[in-house]
């Protein structure tokens, strides 16, 4: 038997709840397991998705960081 994939719903998010995430990335970029369910419940996601975004945030800003210190040096 074949099992048939279901395609994983990908999460929209409300402008209220990016604002939620990004202050809380400014206070702590890399929160624990607590601060993740406070502010799963602060925008009402899941624990999981906050911390998916946690991460992909850090990964984003980070190579934003590297781009912006390539492109002084370079200038």
């Amino acid at each position: 038997l074949l099992k048939q994939k279901t395609k994983r719903v990908r999460t929209t998010f409300t402008e209220d709840q990016l604002q939620i995430l990004q202050v809380s990335f400014q206070q702590d970029s890399n929160p624990d397991g607590q601060d993740l369910e406070r502010i799963a419940n602060l925008t009402g996601l899941s624990k999981r998705v906050t911390q998916v975004w946690f991460q992909m945030f850090q990964q984003n800003f980070v190579i934003l960081l590297e781009y912006l210190k390539d492109s002084t040096v370079t200038n």
